[in-house]
Protein backbone atom coordinates (compact mmCIF):
# COMPACT_ATOMS: atom_id res chain seq x y z
CA UNK A 1 0.00 0.00 0.00
CA UNK A 2 1.25 3.44 -1.12
CA UNK A 3 0.42 6.49 1.12
CA UNK A 4 0.86 10.20 0.73
CA UNK A 5 1.65 12.41 3.99
CA UNK A 6 1.93 16.10 3.31
CA UNK A 7 1.94 18.88 6.17
CA UNK A 8 0.94 22.17 5.62
CA UNK A 9 1.48 25.42 7.53
CA UNK A 10 -0.74 27.84 6.38
CA UNK A 11 -3.99 29.81 7.44
CA UNK A 12 -6.60 27.45 7.00
CA UNK A 13 -8.79 29.95 4.87
CA UNK A 14 -7.43 28.90 1.87
CA UNK A 15 -6.16 25.29 1.36
CA UNK A 16 -6.77 25.16 -1.96
CA UNK A 17 -3.59 22.43 -2.25
CA UNK A 18 -6.23 20.14 -0.85
CA UNK A 19 -9.09 17.99 -2.65
CA UNK A 20 -12.45 17.63 -1.46
CA UNK A 21 -12.58 14.67 0.79
CA UNK A 22 -9.33 13.92 1.24
CA UNK A 23 -8.55 14.43 4.74
CA UNK A 24 -8.77 11.73 7.06
CA UNK A 25 -7.37 13.54 10.23
CA UNK A 26 -6.65 16.70 11.28
CA UNK A 27 -4.91 17.85 14.12
CA UNK A 28 -5.44 21.66 15.59
CA UNK A 29 -4.18 23.67 18.68
CA UNK A 30 -7.00 25.71 20.53
CA UNK A 31 -9.15 28.04 19.76
CA UNK A 32 -9.98 26.25 16.18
Amino acid sequence: MITNHNVYFKDSSNMCELKNDSIDLMITSPPY
